[in-house]
């Protein structure tokens, strides 16, 4: 059986990358999938969703 040493050496890396992981999702991940869900509706100037417009958006810009 291996002892808590061990297994602390196993898991540690990873422990590393946990808080650098969680800054990743904050400023990159999340921001990325919140503009490709804003990108389907019609939205106030205050950025908050009036409509959704599905794939309207993206026939306009590219017929216009």
């Amino acid at each position: 059986m291996k002892s808590k040493k061990s297994f602390f050496r196993t898991v540690e890396p990873y422990l590393y990358l946990v808080p650098v992981m969680i800054l990743f999702i904050l400023f990159v991940f999340w921001p990325f999938v919140k503009t490709i869900q804003l990108s389907f509706a019609r939205t106030t100037p205050l950025g908050q969703v009036a409509q959704y417009v599905g794939l309207d958006n993206y026939t306009n810009i590219f017929t216009d």
